[in-house]
């Protein structure tokens, strides 16, 4: 909503405040009075006005001091004055546009002419500012280490600032002809896959859905990824849509060297722990543990909390190895691994999956996927177990169909337990960016193992999804793991 204009009154007459005040109130002004000089440079200073009506004579300090000093003051330097006066000497009013007055307003006033006057300096004014406002912003905007696009409905880009030029690879200058999901999807992967589907039409819940950009880690690169931002703008006749690219590249080194650093405690906990462990186990197989008893109850107290701790911090380092497993030549793993993997799963988590006819076995033996044995096990470990811990009764039926899609594999995981709401399959996989919030899981339905499978598989430049099953209920998780290239 626009705020009214401020208009600064100096007059010290009493009745020339109520008479100006009287003429500018239809104007819905905000009316600010001053009775001499050295008040109206205070008030000025204190609320910086879009007009001071300045009367000429008085006391102490008059109008052609007042407006002078208004414009030794930077701040307050572009503010218009009108002078007001009784006076109508040429002399008088050379002396006015010497000390900086804008216009001339003489007593009696016109009524019609002083609100024509106040009307159109104002606007003016107000018009002035936004000018300068925008320009300020548009340097702000051209200089910034953020892509900024503004993108038309039908995706074509209206205006890209040099940072978003740069991370899109188009010309420095000119118009660009390709739309911004071309640009995008020509040098990245759009993820998470589900976030990007009818992007521009998404409600305004689902418009703040973390998107990213990513560029896979390769032999001679790190991983480089561009949180991506939408903002719907104004309603008008052309729909359009804000979007930021932001480098969190970094974010993502830096998350690394977390890990690492969580590395170097590993052995102090794991060794501290196997310490603790084996001498509880020690005096429970020497048979030197009491039946019953007080001292029996602590030391079962003790073993149980020891195993349990053992297992968070297993936990906690296997998700920190993750960005580790996935694949370099050497780590590579075969295609016909796949069901021993699963059957591995499935004994571990004493559970029963059903491998579909489909099955990789069928593919030639010389294909390997780029991940290693153990983490594809850990993709497989975490969707098989999130399907049954989210089971109503944990005794899912699980299914896995796999296809090949030109240069990957496709490999979809069902189960017949819950189905997700839409603001859940909107938030199902989080960006690897965003850090330690995802990584706790404490997404609404979600555990730690979904963030910690996509970004194993962003980084080797595979994807990820997740739909509810069709027909219901449960859900379809759909992952796709890229064939290695010396394959």
């Amino acid at each position: 909503m626009n705020q009214p204009s401020i208009v600064l009154i100096a007059d010290d007459e009493p009745l020339g405040q109520e008479t100006l005040a009287a003429l500018l109130s239809p104007l819905g002004c905000h009316l600010i009075l001053a009775s001499d000089g050295a008040e109206t440079l205070r008030l000025a200073i204190a609320t910086p006005p879009d007009l001071i009506l300045l009367d000429v004579m008085m006391p102490g300090m008059d109008g052609f001091d007042v407006c002078r000093r208004l414009r030794e003051y930077a701040p307050l330097a572009d503010v218009p004055v009108i002078m007001l006066t009784a006076l109508d000497d040429r002399e008088s009013r050379l002396r006015g546009l010497e000390a900086g007055a804008d216009d001339f307003v003489s007593k009696p006033y016109d009524r019609v002419e002083l609100r024509a006057r106040v009307r159109t300096i104002t606007r003016l004014n107000r018009y002035r500012r936004l000018v300068s406002e925008r320009t300020k912003f548009e340097w702000v905007v051209e200089n910034s280490d953020d892509g900024y696009l503004v993108v038309e409905a039908n995706g074509a880009i209206s205006y890209a600032n040099p940072r978003a030029r740069l991370y899109l690879g188009t010309r420095p200058e000119g118009d660009i002809e390709s739309t911004f999901l071309d640009l995008a999807g020509n040098q990245y992967h759009l993820e998470p896959y589900t976030s990007w589907a009818d992007w521009f039409g998404l409600p305004a819940d689902q418009r703040a859905s973390p998107r990213a950009l990513v560029r896979p880690a390769s032999d001679n690169a790190t991983i480089f990824m561009l949180q991506v931002v939408l903002q719907q703008m104004a309603p008008d006749p052309r729909p359009r849509c804000l979007v930021r690219l932001r480098d969190i590249s970094a974010s993502v080194v830096n998350q690394h060297a977390v890990w690492s650093f969580q590395s170097l405690i590993r052995h102090k906990l794991s060794t501290s722990l196997s310490q603790l462990i084996g001498g509880l186990r020690l005096i429970e197989r020497l048979d030197l543990m009491p039946a019953e008893g007080t001292l029996a109850d602590i030391l079962r107290i003790a073993l149980n909390g020891a195993n349990g701790l053992q297992a968070d911090v297993d936990g906690i380092f296997q998700y920190i190895d993750a960005p580790a497993l996935i694949g370099s030549v050497q780590a590579d793993c075969p295609l016909v691994d796949l069901p021993a993997i699963i059957a591995e799963v499935d004994a571990n988590l004493t559970i029963t999956t059903y491998l579909m006819q489909d099955s990789p076995v069928r593919v030639p033996s010389n294909d390997d996927l780029a991940i290693s044995r153990y983490g594809l096990q850990l993709i497989m470990g975490e969707l098989i177990e999130n399907a049954r811990k989210f089971h109503p009764t944990q005794n899912p039926a699980i299914e896995i169909a796999t296809m090949r899609d030109n240069d990957a594999l496709l490999l979809h995981v069902r189960d017949d337990g819950l189905s997700l709401a839409p603001d859940q399959l909107a938030q199902v996989w989080l960006p690897y960016y965003q850090g330690e919030r995802n990584f706790t899981g404490q997404v609404p339905g979600i555990g730690l193992g979904l963030p910690m499978v996509a970004s194993m598989l962003w980084q080797i430049g595979g994807s990820c999804r997740l739909s509810n099953r069709e027909p219901g209920p449960g859900v379809d998780v759909e992952i796709r793991i890229p064939f290695a290239e010396h394959a």
